[in-house]
């Protein structure tokens, strides 16, 4: 249990508007460990910590601050306006920008893997596609959960990710965040317990060590602040995007994969050739077919041939298919029976359903198709059906979910 009471030990820094709350407290603020709708500017004008936390600053490289708001989490939305891909390396990069500033592009790094997942045709022009994604923030980057393109109807959805950003800053940013802690002598019965995130509750021990000197104690009224408000003539707050002429105004670079060891890329170039092989298959109407057709076919061997161990990579994709409950083999044949019947199950539950939660089809079709499969999977063949439909859903990571989009009146 923590006591914060009767003093002000849970305060950091403060100035006359705001004050700066030790990150112990961070999960008691309504915009933590919970995805935000954000603007790539702010963003990119946030806080820089270490003037506001000197050396405590160090243990918050998952937060993001806003005014004196903790962020951990956050939606980001904008068009494309360059892409660069590099099949040799499996690697490609696409530039996004949400215009809501003078710093407001972010350049994105992603494997072939995360192209596949994402909706994004490769090697097609996608300039101008709006684009979404959902992503924490770590090591001081945002890392992308989960990104996927907009198809249909992008300009008024497009005004719908304005809208509700405009109003999330208006709502919670414009204003100061204010903890207010309750001392154990006000309370009567119910004990106030302050819950941390995993991440804190790892890190809370090395904190205790840092003792905040009175230098880091004083009052002040330069904080830095991302969020800048003016007042104009008619007392109207507007909340100005642009930013200082000093700003610098470089890309920011996002990261989608984490490990860059060989094993771990091995590991994604299999799987994008196993994707690879199952389009082939849906494409050809799940036809009987060998191994060696399947990976001769143009689509599968592009992806094969740049590679070493291509040996390994044979044994690998045999294995694959003998041992997945979605195929049968016989000799070198492979049955697609079961993989058919699934994919167009999922394609009724789509046509029919505004929602999909694909944990729940995953013990849905273990259940009635007797199919263990894993739910990654399963989000590929739907978001592989999304691609060839035109259909807007949106896919939210926390709950394994697909969501079908509403045109907005």
């Amino acid at each position: 249990m923590t006591d914060w009471g009767p003093g002000e030990n849970h305060i950091v820094l403060q100035n006359k508007h705001k004050q700066f709350y030790r990150p112990e407290v961070f999960g008691e603020a309504e915009t933590y460990n919970k995805s935000v709708p954000l603007f790539i500017n702010d963003i990119r004008n946030s806080i820089d910590l270490f003037k506001t936390y000197k050396h405590v600053s160090f243990q918050m490289s998952d937060t993001l601050m806003i005014n004196n708001w903790p962020i951990n989490q956050a939606e980001i939305f904008g068009r494309i306006i360059g892409e660069k891909y590099q099949p040799e390396k499996d690697f490609a990069t696409l530039t996004i920008d949400d215009y809501s500033g003078s710093r407001s592009i972010f350049v994105i790094r992603m494997t072939y893997d995360n192209i596949l997942e994402s909706n994004i045709k490769i090697f097609e022009e996608n300039y101008g596609k709006l684009i979404r994604m959902v992503g924490h923030f770590h090591n001081n980057q945002f890392k992308v959960d989960n990104l996927n393109i907009i198809n249909n109807n992008d300009m008024e959805i497009e005004f719908g990710f304005w809208s509700e950003r405009v109003e999330f800053r208006e709502t919670i940013l414009r204003n100061a965040w204010k903890f207010e802690p309750i001392a154990k002598s006000q309370k009567v019965q119910e004990e106030i317990v302050f819950k941390f995130s995993q991440r804190e509750l790892q890190r809370r021990e090395e904190r205790e060590k840092l003792n905040l000197t009175s230098d880091d104690m004083v009052m002040t009224s330069n904080i830095e602040d991302s969020l800048v408000v003016h007042e104009n003539k008619a007392n109207e707050i507007i909340v100005d995007l642009t930013d200082s002429p000093e700003l610098k105004a470089e890309p920011e670079v996002i990261v989608i994969s984490d490990d860059e060891d060989e094993e771990y890329q091995f590991k994604l170039k299999m799987t994008n050739i196993i994707k690879k092989c199952l389009v082939v298959i849906i494409e050809n109407s799940f036809e009987v077919t060998t191994l060696k057709e399947l990976t001769e076919n143009e689509s599968v061997s592009k992806l094969i041939q740049p590679l070493s161990q291509k040996s390994l990579i044979m044994k690998r994709i045999g294995v694959y298919f003998s041992k997945s409950d979605l195929f049968s083999v016989e000799g070198n044949i492979i049955n697609s029976f079961k993989f058919d019947q699934i994919y167009h199950n999922i394609k009724k539950y789509l046509n029919e359903k505004t929602n999909f939660n694909v944990v729940k089809y995953v013990n849905h079709i273990k259940l009635n198709f007797n199919v263990n499969v894993e739910y990654k999977l399963i989000n590929y063949l739907i978001n592989y059906i999304l691609i060839n439909t035109n259909k807007n859903w949106i896919y939210l990571n926390d709950e394994k979910k697909f969501i079908k989009q509403t045109n907005l009146d």
